[in-house]
């Protein structure tokens, strides 16, 4: 986009009817990119298929082709003045194929991102897709009313100068909605995007130029000649364009993008360990007494074996409910370790009572220490596919969440129900604790948001992923010194 307005804006004006034909043919190659990066974007941004997405493949076949017959009359054969322009460009064959494919790009990434706004569960990818939706349908209405001067409509494009409408708003929804997650340090971004665009523009005009003497010395006339001229210019020059490019990258984010790229993925691990760590301290802590049990049983046995072994009833007793016990804590120990390391899904049909009421006996010490009253009000719902453990760790973090909200006591309510036509089951876990301000409801998913002073931010960024992985939806409700309700919907037909 900044090469089209950098060209474009030369065609302003400029005196030179070469140099103008020129620029005109480099902003409309420019432009025929901008559509398909923004389409792929668009996929990556609503997490669908990237890579057997055949419309973008034929997109960037297309966006190639434009660029190899893009110094052809067959896409701008001259420019002419026209709609306040010294030199704009007139349409060939080809740049009305250019203008179809631009259209139909713009048109289709936005169809991608207004399904992503409707299918999204967080309100924060909301805010965020509204925003990017927003600023592009501006940016891009704007910016094509150039084409209106290029097929003979003299309408002078002045929306063209509010284009800085989009950057603001992408701006606004990177400092105010973490936009693909991007923490941004305002001096060094803009510093570090104006040198990025800067050498980028000098890189290009440069192998023109060296393209522009090579021609002058040699003098071939092949547009296909002309093309791999400068295709070997840029290739011979990439090592220096990438050593500045490094340059920079040190200077103003003390590393380089994937080293920086590393070290975000590591200290995202780091925290996604720690707060795992957590659920299973409290996991753990909750199956203390259960291994309590079957502890004192085997203790007891022991204690008597010495004055019993020759008695044959005992010996019998003694390695059934013995054996029988070490089982049991043989399966809590796996249950604490399958619990602990990340997995992909491992699908049980379970019910989904029965879940709910393990993890619940899990806390039922911090129910009793905290004073709160537990409500289970569950409908009588059939098996479903999940997997038991991850399912169980969400389930653990909401509950977790509620009871920390109530320090002083409260109501806690677990609801089960059909939906859906009976197609869904519906979980919802409410208190009567502090509640969540709704400033902060957009943000509650977003990894490393907590209102917590110890919190990671992790836990419901965590769950919100599990319910995520099996196909299903999580929205939460809440109002300050009311409380908290989150709605969980698992589909019984998505697996």
């Amino acid at each position: 986009m900044s090469l089209w307005a950098f060209f474009i804006r030369i065609c302003s004006f400029t005196e030179n009817y070469h140099t103008g034909l020129l620029c005109g043919r480099l902003a409309n190659i420019s432009a025929a990119f901008i559509p398909v990066f923004f389409t792929h974007f668009s996929l990556a941004f609503t997490n669908r298929e990237i890579n057997k997405n055949k419309l973008l493949i034929l997109g960037y076949f297309s966006a190639v082709f434009i660029l190899i017959a893009g110094f052809t009359r067959y896409f701008i054969p001259f420019v002419r003045p026209i709609a306040g322009f010294n030199y704009l460009a007139s349409p060939g064959p080809i740049y009305i194929f250019f203008t179809v494919m631009f259209f139909f790009y713009v048109i289709y990434s936005q169809y991608i991102l207004i399904k992503g706004l409707k299918s999204s569960n967080s309100p924060a990818k909301q805010n965020q897709l509204k925003y990017v939706i927003f600023g592009t349908i501006a940016g891009y209405i704007c910016g094509s009313t150039v084409f209106l001067g290029g097929y003979g409509i003299d309408f002078k494009p002045w929306p063209v100068n509010f284009i800085f409408i989009y950057t603001l708003l992408v701006a606004y929804a990177i400092l105010k909605h973490k936009l693909m997650d991007i923490n941004v340090v305002i001096k060094k971004g803009i510093i570090y995007s104006t040198l990025a665009t800067l050498l980028t523009a000098i890189y290009l005009i440069f192998v023109i130029l060296i393209e522009r003497l090579f021609h002058q010395f040699i003098g071939y006339t092949s547009v296909v000649a002309t093309i791999l001229a400068a295709f070997t210019i840029a290739i011979f020059f990439i090592p220096l364009k990438n050593y500045i490019q490094t340059f920079v990258d040190k200077l103003f984010f003390k590393g380089t993008l994937d080293s920086l790229a590393k070290e975000k993925e590591l200290m995202q691990d780091e925290l996604m360990r720690s707060e795992r760590l957590k659920a299973v301290a409290t996991l753990a802590a909750g199956m203390a007494h259960e291994i309590k049990n079957p502890l004192t049983a085997i203790k007891t046995f022991t204690e008597h074996l010495t004055e019993k072994k020759d008695d044959p009833a005992f010996i019998t007793k003694f390695e059934r409910i013995v054996g029988g016990e070490v089982d049991k804590i043989n399966r809590i120990v796996h249950q604490l370790l399958d619990f602990a390391k990340p997995a992909p899904l491992k699908l049980e049909k379970i019910n989904i009572n029965n879940l709910l009421d393990d993890t619940i006996s899990l806390l039922s010490n911090d129910i009793i220490k905290h004073n709160i009253k537990l409500n289970k009000r569950y409908s009588d719902i059939s098996t479903i596919q999940v997997d038991p453990n991850q399912l169980k760790q969400a389930f653990l973090n909401l509950l977790l969440n509620a009871i920390e909200a109530m320090p002083e006591g409260g109501e806690l309510t677990v609801k089960t129900s059909k939906t859906d036509r009976n197609q869904a089951v519906e979980v919802i876990i409410s208190d009567t604790g502090y509640g969540v301000a709704e400033k902060e409801l957009p943000h509650i998913f977003d990894p490393f948001y907590s209102t917590k002073d110890k919190g990671t931010g992790l836990g419901l960024s965590i769950t919100y992923e599990i319910i995520k992985k099996h196909n299903g939806r999580i929205t939460v409700e809440s109002k300050v010194g009311v409380g908290t309700k989150t709605k969980i919907n698992l589909y019984v037909s998505n697996f």
